[in-house]
């Protein structure tokens, strides 16, 4: 990596705008800077997917939304074209009115290089080739190379803080506080009586459906581990995987709870913080019970664990079933019930052990 940044600089804006697995991981850089630079405004541009964990937080002076499925749903309907048209003046507006000295550009990949090219900031910050994609550094002033790879996300991430002279300690991952959803969070486990329990997200991203695993297998764990270890799960879910979530509890026989209604992502990351493990899939919510602190078992298919495993990976507070798929065989449907329910076992006494 290069030697920190010389510029000075007092308006910062981050471009990570999706998705939430990757949001949650930029939240270390976001802390570092805020750190290092305390005096320093900062904005984020994010889409509707991790709103919620930004449009609040401490840490950032000015949110930009930028809702990309929004637009991208007007392609075919000629009518929205026109407001459309002025909704993206008016982001672009709202941006360089801030005059940004320099934009970080965490998406690395084209989406990232026009966001970063219509905020108008000075300097344009990214990563060098071979780190990002799409041609995305030909459009950045300063490129910065992390110090490894493969590496980590949110290690990767944090280089580029590290450019402008950031030196965090550790990685933390500050979100934001939300009262309104820790007094939901905590009516429905007193509703349910629950005071431990597992968390079980089966689902995942629209758009990658071939890293869900198989609903009976989630419904058979849950049970097995009702009925044998007396651990409940409660079962999460996102947009359009509530009947995916129902599902598993009418299979698992009612052992398995089906999880409130999570009215933003900040119910989510109460209901985490009150979990004692996390079983699921790689997805957005994986990576929120890992940064909220409780240890996760995931299940992985696709896609690299060192680059995209629940943070810190690899190490002793996480377990990850991988298995990749090669040819015809492999991949999530690979992973059997014992399997999952072993290493929940196997993890559970560890856990007991060192409380």
């Amino acid at each position: 990596m290069k030697e920190p940044c010389p510029l000075r600089f007092n308006r910062i804006l981050i471009v990570r705008p999706s998705a939430l697995g990757d949001v949650v991981l930029a939240l270390p850089t976001l802390d570092a800077i805020r750190s290092s630079f305390p005096q320093a405004r900062i904005g984020y541009i994010v889409d509707e997917r991790p709103y919620d964990l930004i449009a609040s937080h401490p840490f950032v002076d000015r949110v930009h939304f930028f809702p990309r499925k929004r637009w991208a749903a007007t392609i075919f309907r000629p009518w929205q074209w026109w407001a459309t048209v002025c909704e993206i003046f008016a982001l672009i507006r709202e941006m360089r009115s801030e005059r940004y000295d320099i934009v970080l550009d965490l998406q690395a990949n084209l989406k990232g290089a026009f966001l970063s090219i219509l905020s108008g900031a000075r300097i344009r910050v990214g990563f060098a080739h071979g780190y990002c994609r799409e041609g995305n550094y030909r459009f950045s002033h300063l490129q910065v190379t992390p110090p490894r790879w493969p590496l980590h996300l949110a290690e990767k991430f944090l280089a580029v803080a590290e450019f402008l002279g950031a030196r965090p300690d550790s990685l933390r991952f500050p979100f934001p506080e939300s009262p309104e959803s820790q007094k939901r969070v905590e009516a429905f486990l007193h509703d349910c009586g629950l005071t431990t329990f597992a968390v079980l997200h089966p689902g995942s991203s629209g758009a990658r459906k071939d890293k869900r695993w198989v609903p009976e297998y989630f419904a058979e764990v849950a049970r097995r581990l009702a009925v044998e270890k007396g651990l409940r799960c409660v079962v999460c879910y996102g947009p359009g995987e509530r009947e995916l979530a129902e599902k598993i509890v009418a299979v698992s026989g009612g052992k398995a709870l089906l999880s409130l209604p999570t009215e933003n992502l900040l119910d989510l990351v109460e209901l985490f913080r009150r979990a004692y493990i996390f079983i699921g899939t790689d997805s957005g919510p994986m990576h929120i019970a890992a940064a909220v602190g409780i240890p996760c078992v995931a299940l992985f298919g696709s896609g690299s664990p060192t680059l995209y495993g629940p943070y810190p990976y690899p190490g002793p507070y996480h377990r990850l079933i991988y298995k990749p798929r090669r040819g015809f065989s492999g991949g999530m449907q690979a992973i059997t019930v014992d399997e999952v329910y072993e290493a929940v076992v196997e993890h559970l006494a560890g856990l007991s052990k060192n409380p």
